[in-house]
């Protein structure tokens, strides 16, 4: 590989290439891409540039005779100039989520509508991680509800989590008003997480009249558990990906299914640095797969991590653009500031 100075002329050359592959999904020639680039450059002259591009590591030929295609390499430049552009930074993308459904109140709720929005939108693979466990606890509150059900509230800054608990005896109202201030004692400024490590011993320093109260306490320290512990959930249109030419097989279709299914490596991709992970920088089976993440947030709290898949080829321009678009809650958030060629900011509408 030539180790040599990518300047501004490449770099021109080498964004419009990739862009005209992302486009076309045709590989890249001398021929394709001439009134592309920003100055007047002859057919020979760009074949030399690409034929450096493919030395430096950037392109790779398909065939002997054929075109070319970027690398792993070669999308990683491409993308951190787009976001250089844009003027997006790493966790800038963090979403507000007030008006985003009329169940605000209810965490799951908002996490529904937030996938239900992208699958609307966009043909490619969703996957979500919820941080429920790193919210800061505010209030408990247990509520009686018929045939011996009872409903524990978990009130957060960001939202409400509720968790149905069948107890072994009817709790009376009071009984649950107590059980609702003793909790609320023990676990308020701790996190959802921390909450459920003290939950099992908590009951022993509680009120004694609270007969059945430890019964109630273990099994809703189980339910969270067990809530938190399936942190991850995706969604996949087979039919939309199908429409893809990246996905145009069934076979790619499952080999990507696979991936999603894998808690593990999406968990290294999802907290893996950037706004953008690029096939095998995180994992193998991550090769040719791309996932363009961003934080979603309620009043300054973490609710979820969410990643978008796609091939390498992605238009990840237009699918940052999208995720302003569609997610923000104010027209400021949605505008992006960027760069020249069409790339300055979205027209400033401003709401009512």
């Amino acid at each position: 590989m030539v180790k040599a100075e990518l300047n501004e002329r490449l770099q021109d050359l080498l964004e419009r290439s990739i862009e005209d592959y992302i486009k076309n999904y045709v590989p890249i020639a001398s021929g394709t891409i001439r009134n592309k680039t920003r100055e007047a450059m002859s057919p020979a002259t760009i074949r030399t540039d690409l034929k450096i591009l493919e030395q430096m590591g950037y392109l790779k030929q398909v065939h002997t005779s054929g075109g070319r295609i970027p690398t792993t390499q070669g999308y990683r430049f491409y993308v951190n100039r787009v976001m250089g552009m844009l003027r997006v930074k790493h966790g800038e993308l963090a979403l507000a989520a007030e008006t985003i459904s009329d169940r605000v109140g209810n965490l799951p709720g908002v996490i529904e509508d937030i996938c239900k929005k992208l699958e609307q939108h966009l043909s490619y693979p969703i996957i979500v991680k919820r941080e429920f466990d790193k919210l800061i606890v505010k209030e408990v509150r247990v509520i009686p509800l018929v045939e011996g059900s009872t409903m524990v509230l978990i009130r957060t800054a960001a939202g409400s989590i509720t968790q149905t608990i069948q107890a072994d005896v009817a709790l009376t109202e009071r009984a649950c008003e107590d059980a609702s201030s003793a909790l609320t004692v023990h676990v308020a400024g701790k996190t959802l997480g921390e909450m459920i490590k003290v939950l099992p011993s908590s009951h022993k320093d509680l009120k004694k009249e609270l007969g059945d109260f430890k019964s109630l306490v273990m099994k809703l320290s189980e339910k969270l558990e067990d809530s938190l512990a399936k942190n991850f959930s995706h969604h996949m249109n087979v039919i939309k990906l199908l429409d893809i030419p990246d996905y145009g097989s069934v076979e790619k279709v499952r080999t990507l299914g696979r991936v999603m299914e894998d808690q593990e490596t999406l968990q290294k991709a999802m907290a893996s640095d950037g706004q953008v992970v690029i096939g095998t920088e995180v994992a193998e089976d991550l090769k040719d797969t791309s996932i363009i993440k961003f934080d979603y947030q309620i009043a300054g709290e973490r609710v979820a991590s969410v990643g978008i898949l796609g091939p390498e080829r992605m238009d990840y321009k237009s699918l940052i653009t999208a995720l302003y678009s569609l997610l923000s809650t104010t027209a400021e958030n949605r505008l992006i500031e960027g760069g020249d060629n069409g790339r300055g900011r979205q027209s400033e509408t401003k709401e009512d």
